[in-house]
């Protein structure tokens, strides 16, 4: 069964730190996986969620400055921001304001990781990020779209359950434009760098 699941109908959830705002999507039952759009607004630490694995793409035409435990990196649309809930995160300068999609995940159970192998899940979705007409549907950037396959082939997000994943925890910066990756942190034990442009409408995978 499809589910389209839009955007523009969800309410905003204020962040403590009043740095922006979350608009959720999508969660498992358990909350272990979420899947929601969040609103940058201004410079603002971002709040610690101790147990949780994160990941972040930049879905407007923004260029954004992050700091991850002292690393500086600047992204822009498509960049692909990947780190722990333990770690010491902060938005230090944004161009404008802008969505990021942003999956979140219980680390003991879940990885949220960027693929071009769909095959694994069951439960497919992904997130419109520009407006587009879709099976007679127009959707708008943001919309999230579950048990349909999409219009075109496209960088995959996913959660792989960690007893299954061989990888061992990445965390750090891909940037789509430019062929630099970010510095591993802690319990990293590499990552590489994505040299082509990302893909749009971004898909995710839930299994």
């Amino acid at each position: 069964m499809t589910r389209i699941i839009r955007y523009g109908d969800q309410p905003d959830l204020r962040w403590a730190n009043d740095g922006g705002t979350t608009r959720a999507l999508w969660s498992d039952p358990s909350g272990e996986r979420r899947v929601s759009v969040a609103m940058l607004e201004r410079p603002a630490a971002f709040s610690p969620l101790p147990g949780m694995a994160r990941l972040l793409v930049l879905l407007d035409p923004l260029t954004v400055e992050i700091q991850i435990d002292g690393r500086i990196s600047k992204l822009k649309r498509g960049g692909v921001l990947s780190f722990l809930g333990t770690q010491r995160v902060a938005l230090l300068a944004l161009d404008r304001p802008g969505r990021v999609l942003n999956l979140m995940a219980h680390m003991e159970s879940w990885e949220p990781y960027l693929s071009l192998d769909p095959a694994s899940a069951e439960l497919t979705g992904w997130v419109a990020s520009d407006a587009i007409v879709w099976n007679g549907n127009r959707l708008d950037r943001g919309d999230l779209v579950i048990g349909a396959a999409p219009p075109s082939a496209m960088w995959t997000i996913a959660f792989r359950p960690v007893a299954s994943s061989s990888a061992s925890w990445r965390t750090g910066v891909w940037l789509s434009r430019e062929d630099i990756a970010g510095t591993a942190g802690p319990r990293a034990a590499r990552l590489d760098p994505i040299s082509e442009e990302l893909s749009f409408p971004l898909r995710a995978e839930f299994s």
